[in-house]
């Protein structure tokens, strides 16, 4: 039921970060054969011309333009949390996918927090304002225990609705056909969580809480990629808190959306990177930001049309 987490956004980061911070640093020839010598030039010449050597430059301006600013705000606890997390979604799998993107658990740190300081970025930049977080906390539903039901087909679902109506166990349904290995055993009873939980698919999201105490969907539950159906009953719901109580959640789930808008992000990071006097030497490389300044301009340009209407 949970989203996978099929990746961290700025691998460039990391995967060729080591490619270009070799140079000048080693011995002038990187590699040697009968064929010829390589040096740290001829590498570095190679590379700088290809996307992917672009790429890795502009990554690395990026991440130590947000590391300087907002370096400060972003603690390991907090790199750790996001870790753990991914890697407990992740489960047995945790390792392969890492391997399947070439990196380490060291160098998937380090990309989260490179995510963490684009929050930081968005957050300083694009703060939301207390009308859009009042309209958020209309919508808010408080932490409710939910269980399911997960299945292959929507016939499957359908089956296990018509024998819930013919009075049929949740519990014992749960166990003899759900497929969901985290909560089967459990007769379907799931973690609680509230409607600013962004783990979990949205059309299960929608379907759970438009629910009641004691109800269950009445139809199947399509999944977001349509590869499964959901049964979904709504076992209890806490107190609604106070707005001052819970606005800091609120504030976490408008950047968790905010952050799901990669076009905006980037005009976030070219905003910064205009402030921070980046000054890229090589000629070559002068288009390496580009992806970010031009995000940036559209967004101005998109904002003063906004105005003038």
């Amino acid at each position: 039921m949970k989203k996978v987490l099929t990746g961290v956004g700025i691998l460039a980061v990391l995967v060729g970060a080591v490619l270009l911070a070799v140079y000048g640093h080693n011995p002038k020839n990187i590699a040697t054969s009968n064929g010829g010598n390589i040096t740290e030039k001829m590498y570095y010449d190679q590379v700088k011309k290809t996307p992917a050597g672009q790429d890795v430059l502009a990554k690395m301006v990026v991440f130590q333009v947000l590391e300087a600013k907002y370096g400060d705000k972003v603690s390991q606890a907090d790199v750790k949390k996001d870790y753990d997390q991914a890697r407990q979604e992740l489960g047995a799998n945790f390792e392969s996918q890492l391997a399947q993107m070439n990196l380490t658990p060291d160098t998937f740190k380090q990309m989260v927090r490179v995510q963490l300081l684009e929050r930081q970025a968005v957050f300083a930049n694009k703060k939301p304002a207390q009308k859009e977080l009042k309209k958020m906390y209309d919508a808010y539903q408080p932490e409710t225990k939910f269980s399911a039901i997960l299945v292959e087909t929507e016939d499957q679902a359908n089956d296990v609705i018509e024998a819930l109506k013919n009075g049929g166990n949740f519990a014992d349904l749960a166990k003899e056909r759900s497929r969901d290995a985290g909560t089967k055993d459990k007769g379907g009873v799931m973690p609680p969580f509230d409607s600013t939980a962004s783990q979990y698919d949205a059309n299960f999201l929608k379907a759970a809480f438009a629910l009641k105490k004691g109800e269950y969907t009445q139809t199947a539950v399509k999944s977001n990629d349509g590869k499964s159906f959901y049964v979904i009953r709504m076992d209890s719901q806490d107190k609604k808190q106070s707005f001052d109580q819970i606005k800091g959640k609120l504030e976490k789930a408008w950047l968790d959306k905010a952050m799901q808008d990669r076009s905006s992000v980037d005009a976030t990071i070219g905003d910064e990177l205009a402030k921070s006097d980046v000054n890229i030497k090589d000629s070559e490389l002068k288009t390496a930001l580009a992806r970010y300044t031009e995000a940036a301009a559209s967004a101005k340009a998109k904002a003063a049309q906004v105005k003038k209407k």
